[in-house]
């Protein structure tokens, strides 16, 4: 009694309807993100080491005392560091930050 078109044609419709899509189907996007972005810490980690800049900020999590840090390209380059890794700490990949 259920073989009419219209039923076939409703059940169809509801079969194909979006539904979020699990967090694990993304993971491999999430891990590359995760490698791209270690990359970039030891890349710029590299340039504050060539540049002397690594004591431009002598305190933790500030710099002087300030959020953000002076109009020094030392220490901009050092907090700039400081901040792509709490970036990646943040985003939750703790493995090397």
């Amino acid at each position: 009694m259920s073989d009419s078109p219209v039923d076939s044609t409703v059940a169809t419709a509801a079969s194909h309807e979006r539904r979020p899509t699990p967090l694990y189907k993304h993971f491999h996007r999430i891990a590359w993100l995760a490698v791209a972005l270690t990359f970039c810490v030891i890349v710029f980690g590299g340039f504050v080491r060539l540049s002397n800049a690594g004591l431009s900020c002598p305190d933790w999590p500030t710099c002087y005392g300030q959020w953000l840090p002076p109009l020094d390209a030392a220490a901009i380059i050092e907090w700039s560091h400081r901040f792509l890794g709490g970036t990646k700490v943040a985003g939750g990949n703790r493995d090397v930050a």
